[in-house]
């Protein structure tokens, strides 16, 4: 690993995240392809002029052990769903197989963030990836883990031959617009999203 000392805050930094941002991929057991695993040293950003080594993560296809973890996260974004619920919802995306949730887990297992996307087929659109969510803890944003989940919903959407990917987040979402800019992620469109209960 290189050292990160006499760091500059911008370019040099960031350059340094992405050269030194280390994956080890294997094929997802069920679809036989995707992230099942990737082991990452994420840098988090600590000051104006330097960062240091925080916890190697983990991100992998989510199961019913993780449950807990996700709730949690989504209940930051003020989704608070009863267990019961959350469970059949969770059990209702994994009987897809073109769709993946992953989570990213510190060494001691605590739910860092999740995502989930799947394959999206339309007439009016190409097929694409769809990201439907992605969440980072509050104290595990802006250290990396967020572009982590990305990546590896990206890795997921290319080894299944898709050309691009996609989502829609919330105009008043600054810090989630500035973030997917940033993933190089270009606004389409602005539109209101409609429900009807049935």
């Amino acid at each position: 690993m290189a050292s990160t000392a006499g760091l500059i805050p911008g370019v040099t930094a960031w350059r340094w995240l992405f050269d030194n941002f280390q994956t080890n991929f294997s094929r997802h057991p069920r679809e036989g392809g995707g992230p099942s695993s990737i082991s990452t040293w994420i840098p988090a950003y600590a000051g104006m002029t330097s960062f240091v080594m925080m916890s190697s993560i983990s991100i992998t296809n989510m199961t019913a052990a993780d449950l807990a973890g996700a709730q949690s996260l989504l209940a930051e974004l003020s989704y608070d769903i009863p267990m019961e619920e959350l469970t059949q919802r969770f059990e209702s995306v994994m009987t897809r197989d073109d769709h993946a949730v992953l989570m990213a887990k510190d060494d001691t297992g605590n739910a860092l963030g999740l995502i989930h996307v799947y394959v999206r087929a339309a007439l009016e659109k190409p097929v694409e990836a769809y990201i439907q969510s992605l969440v980072v803890s509050k104290d595990a944003r802006r250290s990396g883990v967020g572009a982590a989940l990305n990546q590896a919903a990206e890795d997921w959407a290319k080894n299944r031959g898709l050309k691009s990917i996609a989502l829609h987040t919330q105009i008043h979402r600054a810090d989630a617009v500035s973030f997917y800019t940033r993933e190089g992620y270009a606004e389409i469109t602005q539109s209101r999203m409609l429900r009807k209960k049935l």
